[in-house]
């Protein structure tokens, strides 16, 4: 495979998606010219790599494993803004479109699924799943059999929605989850080399194009972090600010709401 394609997955996709996620939740940015145009640029890019880069079926997987399957393990990050909602829908469609008008389902070697879709869940990254709000669909169903508490969000760990946003714990979560994510990239090539298995082979390339987006992402997410906490302790004072304001207006509804019940 193209080293390009590999460089391209890293910047273009991992950095510039969390340049964009920054800029409006890390840096709270209000210019909408700014917005729009890394948005606008952002959706060409990844349309560009689903149309020109992707030569199997795992090419469209693992984009398809990110837009279409991790909305239901977390609904609100991916859908509470009308623009990755956009994402989650128009990549569901062109990746089942591609799929389907360049006939690569009618070679799927089922037994390859299972090992893919555990890869795609460790690569994406498991260790994030301390910073990891699980809620929407998912979690709904998974309530029912009590495997979730019955809560509207659920968080694995005790972390509250400013450290969600920007913190220390956040900082050395995201240094572990590109350490985690380069010794499985270097697993996944090695495996790669010694395999001579052409379906094994593609799936891995897949799980390391996810691996080096996300690790893409996570890199610029920790210099932000880093300038943030070290060096922008007036950010911190609105980001504390803005979580005050939304705890006390959901307070605010919950007592509404208990009022209106009795």
């Amino acid at each position: 495979m193209s080293i390009y394609k590999y460089i391209y997955v890293f910047f273009f996709i991992g950095m510039i998606g969390k340049f964009y996620d920054d800029i409006t939740e890390l840096y709270l940015v209000k210019n909408e010219r700014l917005i729009e145009t890394i948005k606008t640029v952002w959706t060409l890019l990844i349309f560009y790599f689903m149309a020109f880069f992707t030569d199997n079926k795992y090419d469209i997987f693992w984009m398809m494993f990110v837009w279409t399957f991790l909305p239901l393990i977390d609904w609100v990050a991916f859908t509470e803004d009308p623009y990755f909602f956009s994402l989650c829908i128009s990549i569901s469609i062109v990746g089942l479109s591609i799929l389907i008008l360049r006939n690569y389902l009618t070679n799927l070697k089922l037994i390859y699924l299972i090992p893919c879709f555990i890869i795609y869940l460790i690569c994406s990254p498991i260790t994030e799943i301390f910073c990891f709000e699980f809620n929407g669909p998912l979690h709904e169903f998974l309530k029912l059999f009590n495997i979730f508490p019955n809560i509207n969000k659920f968080k694995s760990v005790n972390i509250s929605d400013g450290d969600l946003e920007v913190s220390f714990t956040k900082l050395i979560t995201r240094i572990i989850s590109i350490v985690f994510l380069s010794l499985m990239v270097l697993i996944m090539y090695f495996v790669k080399l010694y395999k001579d298995d052409q379906e094994l082979s593609q799936l891995l390339t897949s799980a390391i194009l996810l691996s080096l987006c996300n690790i893409g992402y996570f890199v610029l997410s920790v210099i932000n972090q880093y300038y943030v906490i070290n060096f922008n302790p007036e950010l911190i004072k609105k980001h504390n600010l803005k979580n005050k304001n939304k705890e006390e207006h959901t307070e605010e509804h919950a007592e509404e709401d208990d009022k209106e019940h009795k």
